[in-house]
């Protein structure tokens, strides 16, 4: 029928050219479900300590992150291999891990730094419009006038955007690298610059000066649609990146 519910479904469609619920999930976060539950089935600590670091050096190159999750998935499945024959994955690969994942990453498709740099944006933007919707109804009990602070817009682009992905970067530069204190140092590093920016930002007293003000549920409504609307584009593009 022509029913208001069946043509929002059709529209969802049309956006995703699949199942409605594809709103909220791509392909990607298919897949990164199943290797976690992949994961899960290895046994050997050493193993999922070595299929962790090689994951994450892996992932700090820009090689398209639907391909870094086959890659996971492949080593995975040599894991699995490797504890039905009794041996670690080091020696099921033959080689260090670091070479290994030197020759994936040399035989990779282009980079895609444009990939990251998107994924970076809409995990900010998801972290963002949860803290202000969360914010406006249960911190601020709906006020009729409501803003976005210069503060919010600090942390939420230092911290969430950049600060946490250059972490995650630098962590996965040195993940493979010889050292446990070396691999550490990102993380020291970001806990340290968050305590500094958060001091900074209470002292500056910017939490007070407002960047954007106006109707409270008409704010939040516009950041949670714009927030929707990107992971749109952004699902659209993962789907035809497979």
């Amino acid at each position: 029928g022509f029913s208001s519910a069946n043509l929002y479904r059709r529209f969802l469609k049309t956006l995703k050219g699949g199942h409605p619920m594809m709103i909220l999930k791509n392909k990607l976060k298919e897949m990164e479900e199943e290797n976690r539950e992949t994961l899960a089935q290895i046994t050997s600590a050493e193993n999922k300590k070595e299929l962790s670091n090689m994951f994450r050096y892996v992932s700090s190159f820009p090689l398209s992150l639907y391909q870094t999750q086959i890659v996971y998935k492949d080593l995975l499945g040599m894991a699995l291999e490797a504890e039905r024959q009794h041996l670690t994955l080091r020696e099921k690969l033959g080689i260090e891990p670091l070479a290994f994942c030197d020759d994936i990453i040399e035989s990779a498709g282009p980079d895609v730094k444009c990939e990251h740099f998107f994924k970076a944006v809409i995990d900010t933007m998801h972290s963002f419009a949860f803290y202000y919707t969360f914010s406006y109804f249960f911190f601020y009990s709906m006020p009729a006038e409501w803003g976005i602070s210069v503060a919010e817009i600090i942390l939420f682009a230092l911290w969430c955007g950049i600060m946490n992905h250059l972490t995650k970067f630098w962590a996965g530069r040195t993940a493979l690298k010889s050292g446990t204190l070396r691999s550490k140092i990102p993380h020291i590093l970001f806990i340290f610059l968050t305590i500094i920016l958060f001091i900074a930002v209470k002292k500056s007293g910017v939490g007070h000066i407002y960047a954007i003000t106006g109707t409270g549920w008409i704010l939040v409504l516009i950041v949670d649609t714009i927030t929707i609307l990107s992971t749109l584009v952004w699902n659209r593009y993962i789907s035809k990146t497979e």
